[in-house]
């Protein structure tokens, strides 16, 4: 918890107190007293507000990060790293046409893949990065200090344990993935997210089930002679 959220905390409670004892003179145990409890209940807040920071933070189905808790990872790793040179790697799993789940197993069947589908990405990323439920069926996880073909390769491991599980289960499910990776002080998260996001999307139009790098799909512009971004094409924008 950081500094400020204590200090925080510890000035909700005293302040009341402060006021108070402003009010005096006071008999000799009532001070002590009353600063006794403005601890016990700076505690509490403090206490309260990191419970609910951690609700906020993780995703109640699957345990993984949140949405709000992924970003805020996320933006904090952007910070650490990129100043120092070290990149960040940020991929985008989507559940490939998951409302078919639903429809053979139910949601509780569906819940059931999602939790699945998160232990598997949260196992196979163990310390090397966050995985987080950003949308329904779609997870992201962000790698700092990790290059975009070791991304890649952790990412194209982390699907086939999610395809043999799948597999044992009974559950027709694949999974598109895009996986974008920048470094130097101009990235941001933001452009990590939507890169990502653009990339996954590219795998789904060419027939889902894959994994798409950013430099995987580089082509070269004959004008220029330069890689031509494959973002840059409209046809790969996400759709609304």
């Amino acid at each position: 918890m950081p500094a400020a959220t204590i200090f925080d905390s510890v000035l909700t409670a005293v302040a009341p107190v402060v006021a108070i004892i402003s009010f005096g003179p006071w008999p000799s145990l009532v001070i002590p007293g009353l600063l006794v409890a403005s601890a016990l209940l700076a505690w509490q807040v403090f206490t309260l507000r990191r419970k609910v920071r951690e609700l906020t933070d993780r995703d109640p189905l699957t345990g993984v990060a949140s949405r709000t808790g992924f970003l805020a990872a996320l933006n904090r790793a952007v910070l650490q790293h990129f100043p120092a040179n070290g990149g960040v790697s940020v991929a985008i799993l989507d559940c490939d046409d998951f409302k078919q789940i639903n429809e053979q197993f139910g949601h509780q069947g569906g819940d059931t893949v999602l939790i699945e589908v998160a232990r598997i990405l949260a196992q196979v990323v163990a310390t090397s990065g966050t995985v987080g439920r950003i949308w329904g069926d779609a997870f992201g996880i962000f790698l700092p200090n990790v290059s975009e073909d070791s991304a890649r390769d952790l990412l194209a491991r982390a699907q086939e344990c999610l395809q043999l599980q799948m597999g044992r289960h009974g559950w027709p499910l694949t999974f598109s993935i895009g996986v974008s990776s920048l470094s130097g002080s101009n990235a941001t998260a933001e452009t990590l997210l939507g890169d990502a996001d653009r990339l996954m999307f590219m795998v789904k139009r060419r027939g889902r089930n894959g994994i798409a790098a950013r430099g995987q799909f580089s082509e070269t512009n004959a004008a220029t002679g330069q890689p031509r971004d494959p973002l840059a094409n409209p046809k790969f924008a996400r759709q609304p």
